[in-house]
């Protein structure tokens, strides 16, 4: 996807959950579409554009961000422009994204063992694909 083209779609989606780009829920795609994403017991998360084509994903009612700074998906405070906190929406052509680290493109944000966490999938999973729900 072009780089004009992701801009459309960040812009597109972050005026379907509102004005403030606030999302309730991440729901995956993986066996049961009801499973939400998780991190450190929290799955309410909010939608931050951080520029360039990337996104942040901030718990809903803490100053935590989704990052791999550590080597593992975290929910933790983050410094200014760190990209291990910065995720890309790729969509997946059926309504469904998959959420790429800016820091190491080759990790994905999915469920494939059962809890969330950061790493490489296969071309097709569903544990790596994700609806972002207002």
């Amino acid at each position: 996807m072009q780089h004009s083209s992701q801009k459309t779609l960040l812009a597109a989606l972050f005026t379907l959950l509102s004005t403030s780009a606030m999302a309730d829920s991440f729901q995956n795609r993986w066996e049961d579409a009801t499973q939400p994403l998780t991190v450190n017991g929290n799955s309410q998360f909010t939608l931050e554009d951080s520029g360039e084509g990337f996104i942040r994903i901030k718990e809903k009612f803490s100053n935590k961000y989704l990052n791999i700074e550590t080597g593992s998906l975290n929910s933790s405070p983050i410094s200014t422009g760190w990209f291990s906190a910065q995720w890309k929406l790729i969509q997946t052509g059926d309504g469904w994204f998959r959420l790429q680290n800016r820091w190491k493109p080759d990790q994905y944000i999915h469920v494939e063992t059962g809890s969330a966490k950061a790493g490489s999938i296969e071309s097709g999973w569903h544990s790596a694909q994700w609806q972002i729900n207002k």
